[in-house]
Protein backbone atom coordinates (compact mmCIF):
# COMPACT_ATOMS: atom_id res chain seq x y z
CA UNK A 1 0.00 0.00 0.00
CA UNK A 2 1.44 3.59 -0.94
CA UNK A 3 1.65 6.26 2.49
CA UNK A 4 -0.41 9.13 1.37
CA UNK A 5 1.64 12.14 1.89
CA UNK A 6 1.58 14.78 4.54
CA UNK A 7 3.66 18.09 4.10
CA UNK A 8 4.65 20.21 6.87
CA UNK A 9 6.58 23.57 5.45
CA UNK A 10 7.43 26.89 6.81
CA UNK A 11 6.53 30.17 4.73
CA UNK A 12 7.30 32.84 7.28
CA UNK A 13 10.21 32.19 10.17
CA UNK A 14 12.09 30.26 7.29
CA UNK A 15 15.27 31.80 8.62
CA UNK A 16 14.23 30.38 12.15
CA UNK A 17 13.88 26.90 10.21
CA UNK A 18 16.87 25.07 11.85
CA UNK A 19 15.91 26.51 15.43
CA UNK A 20 12.31 25.48 14.85
CA UNK A 21 11.30 22.39 16.33
CA UNK A 22 9.48 20.27 13.98
CA UNK A 23 6.31 18.51 14.00
CA UNK A 24 6.25 14.68 14.54
CA UNK A 25 4.41 11.36 14.85
CA UNK A 26 2.30 11.51 18.01
CA UNK A 27 3.58 7.52 18.46
CA UNK A 28 6.82 9.73 19.26
CA UNK A 29 4.40 11.18 22.01
CA UNK A 30 3.26 8.83 24.62
CA UNK A 31 3.48 10.66 28.44
CA UNK A 32 6.26 9.24 31.40
CA UNK A 33 3.27 8.65 33.04
CA UNK A 34 1.26 5.96 30.99
CA UNK A 35 4.28 4.39 30.19
CA UNK A 36 5.24 4.13 34.05
CA UNK A 37 1.92 2.66 34.68
CA UNK A 38 1.56 -0.93 35.68
CA UNK A 39 -0.18 -2.87 33.67
CA UNK A 40 -2.50 -4.46 36.82
CA UNK A 41 -3.43 -2.39 40.45
CA UNK A 42 -4.62 -3.71 43.81
CA UNK A 43 -8.21 -3.46 44.07
CA UNK A 44 -10.94 -4.76 47.21
CA UNK A 45 -7.58 -7.14 47.53
CA UNK A 46 -7.15 -8.42 44.43
CA UNK A 47 -6.13 -6.79 41.64
CA UNK A 48 -7.18 -4.74 38.67
CA UNK A 49 -6.43 -4.24 34.92
CA UNK A 50 -5.32 -0.76 34.19
CA UNK A 51 -5.87 1.58 31.19
CA UNK A 52 -2.53 0.89 29.67
CA UNK A 53 -4.31 -2.37 28.79
CA UNK A 54 -6.76 -0.47 26.77
CA UNK A 55 -5.54 -0.09 23.03
CA UNK A 56 -8.06 2.09 22.40
CA UNK A 57 -6.92 4.56 24.81
CA UNK A 58 -3.21 4.27 23.49
CA UNK A 59 -4.01 4.70 19.85
CA UNK A 60 -6.05 7.91 20.29
CA UNK A 61 -2.59 9.48 21.98
CA UNK A 62 -0.52 7.76 19.16
CA UNK A 63 -3.18 9.18 16.23
CA UNK A 64 -1.90 11.42 13.85
CA UNK A 65 1.04 13.96 14.73
CA UNK A 66 2.05 16.57 17.23
CA UNK A 67 2.79 20.00 16.38
CA UNK A 68 5.05 21.57 19.34
CA UNK A 69 5.27 25.17 20.69
CA UNK A 70 8.06 26.57 18.06
CA UNK A 71 9.57 28.85 20.65
CA UNK A 72 10.33 29.71 24.64
CA UNK A 73 6.90 30.95 25.70
CA UNK A 74 5.65 32.61 29.14
CA UNK A 75 2.34 33.05 30.42
CA UNK A 76 1.36 35.43 33.29
CA UNK A 77 -1.49 36.22 34.93
CA UNK A 78 -1.45 39.30 37.50
CA UNK A 79 -4.00 39.09 40.75
CA UNK A 80 -6.38 41.41 39.05
CA UNK A 81 -6.86 39.11 36.13
CA UNK A 82 -4.69 40.72 33.85
CA UNK A 83 -2.75 38.78 31.22
CA UNK A 84 0.70 38.75 29.67
CA UNK A 85 2.21 36.92 27.04
CA UNK A 86 6.38 36.54 26.08
CA UNK A 87 7.71 34.91 23.33
CA UNK A 88 11.38 34.39 22.64
CA UNK A 89 10.55 34.64 18.55
CA UNK A 90 8.47 37.57 17.14
CA UNK A 91 4.95 37.71 18.59
CA UNK A 92 3.59 34.29 18.68
CA UNK A 93 1.15 34.61 21.65
CA UNK A 94 -2.29 36.90 21.27
CA UNK A 95 -5.14 36.98 22.50
CA UNK A 96 -9.36 36.50 21.88
CA UNK A 97 -11.45 38.44 23.32
CA UNK A 98 -14.62 37.34 25.45
CA UNK A 99 -17.08 39.55 22.96
CA UNK A 100 -15.66 36.35 20.24
CA UNK A 101 -17.45 33.83 22.52
CA UNK A 102 -20.41 35.48 23.97
CA UNK A 103 -22.83 32.59 25.53
CA UNK A 104 -19.99 29.87 24.99
CA UNK A 105 -19.43 27.54 28.75
CA UNK A 106 -15.92 28.87 28.15
CA UNK A 107 -16.59 32.73 27.28
CA UNK A 108 -15.29 33.54 31.29
CA UNK A 109 -11.58 31.76 30.43
CA UNK A 110 -8.97 33.29 29.13
CA UNK A 111 -8.37 32.42 25.03
CA UNK A 112 -4.86 33.25 24.05
CA UNK A 113 -3.75 32.32 20.40
CA UNK A 114 -0.56 30.54 19.74
CA UNK A 115 0.70 31.29 16.41
CA UNK A 116 1.68 28.39 14.07
CA UNK A 117 4.68 29.05 10.72
CA UNK A 118 4.09 25.65 9.50
CA UNK A 119 2.05 25.56 6.55
CA UNK A 120 -0.03 21.89 6.12
CA UNK A 121 -1.23 19.97 2.77
CA UNK A 122 -2.96 16.99 2.58
CA UNK A 123 -3.68 14.91 -0.71
CA UNK A 124 -6.47 15.91 -2.28
CA UNK A 125 -9.97 14.99 -0.50
CA UNK A 126 -8.29 14.88 3.14
CA UNK A 127 -8.66 17.46 5.53
CA UNK A 128 -6.68 17.67 8.70
CA UNK A 129 -8.25 17.72 11.95
CA UNK A 130 -6.77 19.81 14.89
CA UNK A 131 -7.19 18.74 18.56
CA UNK A 132 -5.86 19.18 21.93
CA UNK A 133 -3.46 16.37 22.39
CA UNK A 134 -5.85 13.18 23.34
CA UNK A 135 -6.08 12.03 27.03
CA UNK A 136 -3.73 14.67 27.82
CA UNK A 137 -5.47 16.49 30.91
CA UNK A 138 -2.27 17.38 32.32
CA UNK A 139 -1.20 20.71 30.19
CA UNK A 140 -2.05 23.72 31.43
CA UNK A 141 -2.96 24.65 27.79
CA UNK A 142 -6.58 23.21 26.36
CA UNK A 143 -6.39 24.22 22.29
CA UNK A 144 -10.12 24.18 20.45
CA UNK A 145 -10.76 21.98 18.28
CA UNK A 146 -10.99 22.60 14.41
CA UNK A 147 -11.20 20.54 11.37
CA UNK A 148 -9.55 22.82 7.89
CA UNK A 149 -9.63 21.66 4.42
CA UNK A 150 -5.60 20.92 4.13
CA UNK A 151 -5.70 19.62 0.88
CA UNK A 152 -6.99 23.44 -0.99
CA UNK A 153 -6.11 25.77 1.94
CA UNK A 154 -2.60 26.70 1.94
CA UNK A 155 -2.59 28.85 4.73
CA UNK A 156 -0.92 28.81 8.31
CA UNK A 157 -3.68 27.41 10.98
CA UNK A 158 -3.34 29.03 14.48
CA UNK A 159 -4.44 27.91 17.67
CA UNK A 160 -6.76 29.40 19.73
CA UNK A 161 -6.74 27.62 23.51
CA UNK A 162 -8.13 28.02 26.99
CA UNK A 163 -5.51 28.89 29.38
CA UNK A 164 -5.65 26.93 32.62
CA UNK A 165 -3.98 29.43 35.49
CA UNK A 166 -4.85 30.75 38.56
CA UNK A 167 -4.43 34.60 39.42
CA UNK A 168 -1.26 35.56 40.28
CA UNK A 169 0.95 32.74 38.75
CA UNK A 170 2.81 32.73 35.39
CA UNK A 171 3.47 29.73 33.31
CA UNK A 172 6.54 28.99 31.27
CA UNK A 173 6.42 26.61 28.25
CA UNK A 174 9.82 25.92 26.77
CA UNK A 175 10.40 25.61 23.11
CA UNK A 176 9.34 21.61 21.83
CA UNK A 177 6.32 21.67 24.77
CA UNK A 178 3.69 19.54 22.45
CA UNK A 179 1.16 21.83 21.92
CA UNK A 180 -1.37 20.49 19.45
CA UNK A 181 -2.53 16.80 17.98
CA UNK A 182 -3.49 17.06 14.21
CA UNK A 183 -5.27 14.02 12.59
CA UNK A 184 -5.94 13.83 8.41
CA UNK A 185 -9.04 12.75 7.57
CA UNK A 186 -10.42 11.95 4.29
CA UNK A 187 -13.61 13.48 3.51
CA UNK A 188 -16.51 11.43 2.65
CA UNK A 189 -20.64 11.39 2.91
CA UNK A 190 -22.26 9.64 5.35
CA UNK A 191 -26.44 9.05 5.73
CA UNK A 192 -27.22 7.83 9.13
CA UNK A 193 -30.05 4.87 9.85
CA UNK A 194 -31.49 3.25 12.20
CA UNK A 195 -31.69 -0.20 11.42
CA UNK A 196 -32.03 -3.63 13.25
CA UNK A 197 -29.46 -5.28 14.73
CA UNK A 198 -27.55 -8.14 13.17
CA UNK A 199 -28.52 -10.10 16.79
CA UNK A 200 -26.43 -13.31 15.00
CA UNK A 201 -23.60 -11.94 14.78
CA UNK A 202 -23.64 -10.40 17.81
CA UNK A 203 -24.26 -13.27 19.66
CA UNK A 204 -21.16 -14.88 18.40
CA UNK A 205 -18.90 -12.05 18.96
CA UNK A 206 -19.76 -12.03 22.75
CA UNK A 207 -19.62 -15.53 22.58
CA UNK A 208 -16.22 -15.64 21.38
CA UNK A 209 -14.86 -12.53 23.19
CA UNK A 210 -16.06 -14.52 26.65
CA UNK A 211 -14.82 -17.58 25.95
CA UNK A 212 -11.18 -16.29 24.72
CA UNK A 213 -8.75 -17.29 27.18
CA UNK A 214 -7.14 -14.12 27.05
CA UNK A 215 -10.45 -12.44 26.18
CA UNK A 216 -8.21 -8.70 27.34
CA UNK A 217 -6.50 -9.05 24.27
CA UNK A 218 -9.08 -10.25 22.13
CA UNK A 219 -9.26 -7.01 20.37
CA UNK A 220 -5.94 -6.48 19.86
CA UNK A 221 -5.61 -10.06 18.86
CA UNK A 222 -8.90 -10.11 16.15
CA UNK A 223 -9.88 -6.93 15.21
CA UNK A 224 -7.12 -4.21 15.46
CA UNK A 225 -5.52 -3.68 12.28
CA UNK A 226 -1.70 -0.88 12.48
CA UNK A 227 -1.82 2.36 11.20
CA UNK A 228 1.37 4.29 10.40
CA UNK A 229 2.49 7.72 11.03
CA UNK A 230 5.49 8.69 9.76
Amino acid sequence: MTPQRIEFSLVRGREQESNFPRPYPANKEIPDWFKSMPAENEADGGSVRTIKNCLPFLEAMACGYVIPVVADITLSLDHAGEFRGQSSYASIVQMHLPNQVPGAPFANRLIVKILNPWLIRTPPGYSTLFLPLLNRFELPLFPLAGLVETDIFYREVNFPAILRMAPGTSLALPRGTPLVQVIPIKRDEFQSEFVPPDIEKFNAMDLATRESPENYNFYKNNFWRKKSYR
